[in-house]
C-alpha cells in the first residue's frame, strides 16, 4: 500500500526536490573537480621542469661496476669533477665490483633514486640475458640511458717477457699446448666476446674468474695469468715498464695509447673487435625532464676538448651521444650479443 502524496516514485515531493537539488550540486562539484584535474595535468610538465631546474638537492652518487683504477672509475671521476661545479653538489663515485656487475646493478636499481646513477659500460649488462635464465631486473624498464660518453678500447694483453708478438702466436701456442695457459676477461659482453674467440679458434685454455678484473692486470705482470682481455686503462701503468705487452686492441683503427699493437680485426679475429659503450644511466625515478637536463649537462662536459683529451689518454674513444643515440647503440650492441651467444652455443644458467 502506497504512502499518501508520494506520487509514482513512492517518495514525498519534498524528498524529490531535495534529490534534484543534490544532483545539481554534485554536477557542479564534479565539473569543478574535473577542471582542477585538467589544470594539474596541464601544469605537470611545468612542475617537472621546475623540479629538474632545482635538482640536485643533495650529493649525487655514481655507482661504477668495476674497481678503483678501472676505465669506468677513472672516467667517472674525470667527468664528475666538472659536473660538481655545475650542480653545486658533491658527486660520490662508488666502485661496486664483482658478481658480473650484478652487485653494482642491484645497488643502483635498488636505490631507485633520482640522485643515484649507474656510470659505466653497457657491456656490463647487455650479456646478462644470455648468461642467466632469471634476472631480477628488466633492462628497458630499470636501466634508462641518459647520455653516451665514449667507446672503451679493449686490449688483449700478455706478460711483457712472453714470446708472443701477435694473436696468431698465442693461438698457435695454445693449440699446441691444450690446457697449459690460463686467461681472464672483463665480465659482461667482453667475456662473451672472449669466449667466442676461444670457441672459434678451437682453444683449450683455463679461464680464471676475478671479482675485480683490475687485480688481474697485476697477475699478468708476474706471469701468474697468461692473457687478459679487458679495458686498456687497467694496463696503462704497466705498459711503459715493459711488464705487459698488448697483442691486439679493439676498434677499427690503431691507437697511440698502444704503439705497435694491431687491431683484432686486422689479425682476423672479429670477435675481439667490438668496443664498449660508456655512459650515464638513470633509474625509473629519473623523470623525462630531469633526464633531459642531466643529458645536456653531461654532454656539455664530455664534448669539451680538454675532457676529451683526458679520456683519450686512458683509452676512451671520444664518442659522445644524446639519449636517443645512446639507446639505439645499446640496442645494436644487444643484437650483437645475440649473434655471439648463438656462435658459442651459450645457454642461460
Amino acid at each position: 500500500m502506497g504512502v499518501s502524496g508520494a506520487g509514482q516514485t513512492g517518495l514525498s515531493p519534498h524528498i524529490q526536490i531535495a534529490i534534484k537539488t543534490m544532483g545539481r550540486d554534485n554536477m557542479r562539484k564534479t565539473a569543478l573537480l574535473a577542471a582542477v584535474i585538467m589544470t594539474a595535468i596541464a601544469a605537470t610538465p611545468v612542475i617537472n621542469k621546475a623540479f629538474a631546474q632545482e635538482w640536485p638537492q643533495r650529493p649525487v652518487k655514481f655507482i661504477v661496476p668495476f674497481g678503483p683504477g678501472s676505465s669506468a672509475d677513472t672516467s667517472a671521476r674525470i667527468v664528475g669533477e666538472r659536473l660538481q661545479a655545475i650542480w653545486k653538489h658533491r658527486i660520490v663515485v662508488e666502485p661496486r665490483p664483482g658478481g658480473d656487475a650484478m652487485i653494482s646493478l642491484n645497488a643502483f636499481i635498488g636505490a631507485n633514486d633520482d640522485h643515484t646513477f649507474f656510470f659505466g659500460p653497457s657491456s656490463a649488462f647487455v650479456a646478462h640475458p644470455h648468461r642467466y635464465a632469471k634476472l631480477n631486473y628488466n633492462r628497458e624498464r630499470d636501466i634508462i640511458p641518459i647520455a653516451q660518453m665514449s667507446s672503451t678500447m679493449l686490449a688483449f694483453a700478455v706478460p711483457g717477457d712472453s714470446k708472443w708478438t701477435s694473436l696468431k702466436d698465442f693461438i698457435d701456442d695454445a693449440r699446441a699446448n691444450p690446457g697449459k695457459y690460463n686467461v681472464a676477461a672483463a665480465p659482461g659482453s667482453s667475456e662473451m666476446q672472449f669466449d667466442a674467440f676461444i670457441r672459434s679458434n678451437n682453444l683449450q685454455i683455463v679461464k680464471v674468474p676475478y671479482r675485480d678484473i683490475v687485480q688481474a692486470a697485476n697477475d699478468v705482470t708476474i706471469g701468474r695469468l697468461h692473457a687478459l682481455y679487458a679495458a686498456i686503462t687497467i694496463f696503462q701503468s704497466q705498459m711503459p715498464t715493459g711488464k705487459i705487452k698488448v697483442l691486439a686492441i679493439s676498434g677499427d683503427k690503431r691507437a697511440a695509447i698502444a704503439p705497435g699493437a694491431a687491431t683484432a680485426a686486422e689479425q682476423g679475429q672479429p670477435f675481439l673487435a667490438l668496443e664498449g659503450l660508456m655512459g650515464l644511466f638513470g633509474s625509473r625515478a629519473t623523470t623525462p625532464a630531469l633526464r633531459e637536463r642531466i643529458a645536456a649537462d653531461f654532454l656539455k662536459i664530455v664534448t669539451d676538448p680538454s675532457i676529451a683529451a683526458k679520456l683519450g689518454a686512458i683509452g676512451q674513444v671520444h664518442n659522445p651521444g644524446d639519449t636517443a643515440r645512446f639507446t639505439a647503440s645499446i640496442d645494436a650492441q644487444a643484437k650483437n650479443m645475440e649473434v655471439i651467444a648463438k656462435t658459442i652455443g651459450m645457454q642461460p644458467k
